[in-house]
């Protein structure tokens, strides 16, 4: 999402470029640029609707997942299917990424977890009741809640 975030950025700076040139080449460029703009909103629209985890991934979370992905044979369409799609079932990996060991599926959806999957916190009131059921150490009883 973020990479498809930064081509669109980086296709509007070019489009106001094209819009400099002068003669019959900036209406061809122009087009180009214009089409694959329309195609980077669409792919951009897709994920955030199909995925809405790729909305809530901070950048600095998918810079260090990159940097320790690294050290994985894996291809550029790899990693963006690996980024977008977050798949934390080792069955997954066999479509994207087939010539991975059993170990390295395991290691690279620790660190989806670790980095691109939201933490979330157990609640309040499930915590507060296992407080409650554990006996006290004095008289063996239940700790007052």
């Amino acid at each position: 999402y973020s990479i498809v975030r930064q081509e669109y950025v980086a296709l509007e700076k070019r489009a106001a470029e094209v819009q400099q040139i002068p003669g019959s080449a900036k209406e061809r460029e122009f087009i180009e640029v214009q089409r694959r703009l329309e195609s980077a909103f669409k792919v951009s629209d897709y994920l955030e609707r199909c995925y809405p985890v790729v909305k809530r991934a901070e950048e600095a979370s998918v810079q260090r997942f990159l940097e320790e992905a690294a050290r994985f044979p894996l291809t550029l369409p790899d990693v963006l299917q690996l980024v977008n799609l977050t798949p934390t079932d080792p069955v997954y990996f066999v479509g994207i990424c087939p010539d991975l060991s059993d170990d390295q599926i395991d290691q690279l959806i620790d660190l989806i977890r670790q980095h691109l999957l939201p933490k979330v916190k157990p609640p309040a009131d499930e915590s507060a009741n296992q407080d409650a059921e554990q006996p006290s150490e004095e008289g063996g009883e239940a700790a007052p809640a």
